[in-house]
């Protein structure tokens, strides 16, 4: 049976159902298709039990217009949990198992219709009949109930943090915004891109965690944000939203991989310059030449991802790396997928080869040990408060701020100390806009 929520006394019933249902489902659609989430609204709510269904309005033509408060919403499965954390609800993300984990994958053959015919209209959702929606969140509801019945195999701690921390982070940078030279946006991405997307002085990034290895991509409306290119000159686009007064602050992980390894498998890094320290070993020498260092990260490279071999017993740090390879592939084969190293969620692959299956493992380790620096980076202390610094870019191994000049040594201070703290050294990066950084020397 179907209830339109309209009243608080049904809500609170809604809400007693759900927490005592073994599988309930909440999903929510956006009233604009075109629309950035951040600039976005709900149009409607759908929850549903085995047993009964909801629906609730909140832009829709055709339901009262409600705004309950959320506190007593109970987690539920939902498709893309980053809409309901900007509305300040926490859901556990069923798009983490589900082969279509976009909402967009779902809309059926009514819906697009009508998103083809009104393409540029605003809020068509919120015109679309309600039949249509109620086809589109059944369908979802049973295959996500299918999908968690069935052999996912995610552990729901690891889907919790997935469904919590990961959003929270990603979507506190998408929300920041990033300040742009407003007069390159059309001529650097095109008029209509210009005026679809620029708000005000102000682009807004989105993230997509979705993605077999869980390295988020990063793009929005044709703009891929993770591969802005370096030397077209393109990154000066990016300035600081302060003004003269301000500066983006770049943190760039240096040789992460390799400390991120170092650090799971309890093995000693040194904090100067691996690339030299291992070429010195490589090359039996105490000083590098120019092409002997270049030769060392080569080298490393393929010893890490097993295009090289090197003799067992030179370097113990890369014996234990070969041997977590290879019990990785053991893992992979026997079951099919691998367990992540940081929260053991399955990464699946196809046609894994050892290389390939350690190559997945890494990314997703450095996603699982990014998302929780940038959870402590991003807790703001006494001394350090908005507006005083934003994050506004996360790129797999480095994070963008953007923050008032006299605050920059304090933003260093409490990034770099986080970064000391885990064993992960980083080359700090300052300018006026993403194009012209320059290093930022750290006070001894």
């Amino acid at each position: 049976m179907l209830t339109v929520i309209d009243t608080m006394g049904e809500y609170h019933r809604m809400c007693d159902a759900l927490n005592s249902a073994k599988v309930p489902v909440s999903l929510a659609i956006p009233s604009d298709i075109n629309e950035h989430p951040c600039g976005n609204r709900i149009s409607l709510m759908y929850y549903a039990t085995p047993d009964a269904e909801w629906v609730m309005g909140m832009g829709h033509n055709d339901l009262p217009k409600t705004n309950f408060p959320n506190r007593r919403l109970p987690i539920a499965l939902t498709l893309d949990a980053s809409f309901f954390h900007r509305y300040g609800r926490t859901m556990m993300d069923a798009s983490f198992f589900m082969d279509k984990p976009h909402l967009d994958d779902w809309y059926n053959v009514g819906q697009r219709e009508y998103h083809r015919k009104f393409h540029s209209v605003r809020f068509v959702n919120d015109a679309i009949p309600l039949k249509m929606h109620l086809d589109m969140f059944r369908t979802i509801r049973d295959e996500i109930r299918e999908a968690w019945n069935g052999n996912h195999n995610w552990r729901v701690p690891a889907l919790d943090h997935y469904s919590t921390q990961v959003h929270q982070v990603l979507s506190h940078i998408e929300e920041s915004g990033v300040a742009v030279d407003t007069e390159m946006v059309p001529e650097t991405f095109g008029a209509a891109y210009a005026l679809r997307s620029l708000k005000g002085e102000y682009l807004y990034t989105k993230y997509n965690p979705y993605t077999l290895t869980g390295r988020p991509s990063n793009s929005w409306d044709g703009v891929n944000f993770a591969a802005l290119p370096k030397k077209t000159g393109v990154r000066k686009i990016l300035i600081s939203r302060f003004g003269s007064t301000g500066r983006l602050v770049n943190f760039d992980f240096k040789s992460f991989h390799l400390y991120l390894l170092a650090n799971y498998l309890g093995e000693d890094l040194p904090s100067e310059d691996v690339h030299t320290w291992l070429g010195c070993r490589y090359f039996n020498t105490d000083t590098l030449t120019p092409e002997q260092y270049e030769q060392s990260k080569v080298k490393t490279f393929g010893i890490l991802y097993g295009s090289e071999r090197i003799e067992e017993g030179v370097l113990p740090f890369f014996d234990a790396v070969q041997k977590l390879r290879s019990g990785l592939y053991e893992q992979y084969q026997l079951q099919g997928f691998v367990w992540s190293g940081r929260c053991s969620r399955p990464i699946y692959l196809d046609e894994g080869t050892e290389n390939k299956v350690f190559n997945y493992w890494v990314q997703n380790l450095e996603t699982e040990i990014m998302i929780d620096l940038m959870g402590k980076m991003f807790t703001n202390g006494d001394d350090l408060n908005p507006p005083a610094a934003f994050p506004v870019l996360y790129t797999y191994d480095s994070v963008l701020f953007d923050c008032v000049d006299d605050d920059v040594q304090i933003l260093v201070d409490k990034v770099t100390n986080i970064c000391k703290e885990y064993h992960y050294p980083v080359r700090v990066e300052v300018g006026i806009n993403y194009g012209e950084l320059e290093k930022y020397t750290l006070p001894s």
